[in-house]
């Protein structure tokens, strides 16, 4: 089991507590539950119900989604990353996919809890800027590939409207065609 000290020489390397005290660092480790995970263990199952957070201290998770027998990888995540942050801010929710650790991970579970009560501690400060910062990452980058379907489907639409067009001019003008070569017009 890794100690406290351990976990928190290596938050100390991580970007997101750069500029955060050994003292309040050691006081995130002594607030959170320290949990080890061996590969291919499953961290989060999708469905499941989300009440907390993570904070992958060293090792490699991959995120995935289940559909039917059809298993997707969406991405990897890596030290110094929170996972499952939904957990946090909607209470009843659920997880919208799978965490699996790819070699073996610590993490911090983080709680609600301790996200309200330790406002004054300034790892929790760090936790807070890089949660809102990550939302707004994910945010704009849903934002762009709501976008770029909306061109598709657009650009879609305007071939299927043109095409619609092309026939029923075709159509009218093979009608024209033959009633002005019938009557003799032009």
């Amino acid at each position: 089991m890794a100690s406290s000290s351990t976990v928190v020489k290596q938050l100390q390397n991580l970007h997101l507590f750069r500029n955060v005290s050994a003292k309040d660092l050691t006081k995130l480790t002594q607030m959170c539950q320290i949990l080890e995970f061996r590969p291919r263990q499953i961290i989060f199952a999708q469905n499941a119900p989300a009440d907390h957070a993570m904070i992958l201290v060293s090792g490699k998770l991959d995120v995935c989604i289940l559909t039917g027998h059809t298993e997707r990888h969406l991405g990897t995540i890596l030290p110094g990353e929170i996972f499952g942050e939904s957990g946090l801010f909607h209470s009843g929710g659920t997880r919208s996919a799978m965490v699996r650790a790819n070699k073996d991970s610590i993490c911090l579970l983080v709680t609600p809890e301790l996200m309200r009560e330790t406002w004054n501690n300034q790892a929790i400060v760090a936790l807070e800027q890089f949660l809102i910062a990550t939302m707004a990452r994910r945010i704009r980058n849903t934002n762009l590939e709501i976008q770029k379907i909306w061109k598709v489907e657009s650009a879609d639409q305007q071939k299927m409207d043109q095409n619609s067009q092309t026939e029923e001019s075709e159509q009218a003008g093979g009608l024209i065609g033959k009633l002005k070569s019938l009557f003799g017009g032009k």
